[in-house]
């Protein structure tokens, strides 16, 4: 009987637990953006490319996915985004934190690639988390999000007070 229920009980998970496992896969970030320090006023590029793995099964017809970039700001870190087309740029304020987004809703994950990126620029010295999110409206059991490195902002060049170290 107990093997019976844990078989069945795998049955009916196997799915999850194989898009969670081959979620890393997902997203390709631009890795050169934890290989430089970057300074205030400077404007740099954040990016992924998006790519459903071909052991992922949608289970409606089509696979509907929203795609996000987040930058996760604590420091209160004065900041400006564009997010590259198509995708467009949602502003939410919390009581510590502010968040910035790129969002690309409606895309059908089965076709093809697709780039998410933004051009950013800080005003002040920080750091700040980058975070990518697939969202599958059809079946949230799957969203994913990923994390990045901490981008840390430097005051100059020069700025011998701060060390860049990326986690």
């Amino acid at each position: 009987m107990n093997r019976a229920f844990v078989l069945l009980i795998l049955i009916h998970w196997y799915p999850f637990f194989l898009v969670k496992s081959s979620s890393s896969s997902f997203f390709d970030f631009d890795k050169y953006i934890f290989q430089t320090p970057y300074y205030i006023n400077e404007n740099f590029s954040i990016g992924a490319t998006f790519n459903l793995p071909s052991s992922y099964k949608c289970f409606y017809s089509q696979c509907i996915t929203n795609l996000k970039l987040t930058l996760k700001n604590d420091n209160k870190l004065l900041m400006k985004i564009w997010c590259e087309q198509p995708a467009v740029l949602i502003t939410k304020k919390y009581e510590k934190i502010d968040e910035l987004s790129c969002v690309l809703n409606g895309i059908d994950a089965t076709v093809g690639s697709y780039r998410l990126s933004a051009i950013v620029q800080v005003h002040t010295a920080g750091s700040f988390i980058p975070i990518f999110s697939a969202i599958f409206p059809n079946n949230p059991n799957a969203n994913q999000k990923w994390l990045s490195k901490e981008i840390i902002i430097l005051n100059s060049p020069t700025d011998k007070q701060q060390s860049v170290s990326f986690n």
